[in-house]
């Protein structure tokens, strides 16, 4: 079985430089990615986070408003009993 020997200077040099570019690329990669998913996550959770929230208040909005009706109708019963 062969190993492989760096014997020359100028193969250390073009490794070392080969080496360096590629963990260069893979940094500045990441950084990009990195960016990029910070910034679609931020404004997808932010969006539904809003429509929850007007989802919410939608529907707070119906439940009082059926409460309210509730609470009137309660009222004329009561009137039209004590009427009588």
């Amino acid at each position: 079985m062969k190993k492989w020997v760096i014997k020359s200077g100028i193969q250390r040099k073009y490794l070392r430089y080969i080496m360096g570019l590629l963990l260069l690329a893979i940094l500045l990669s990441s950084i990009g990615v990195w960016i990029y998913v910070r910034q679609s996550l931020t404004t997808e959770v932010t969006d539904k986070y809003e429509f929850l929230n007007e989802k919410m208040g939608l529907a707070l909005d119906t439940l009082s408003k059926k409460r309210r009706m509730k609470g009137q109708q309660n009222v004329l019963l009561t009137i039209r009993f004590r009427k009588v």
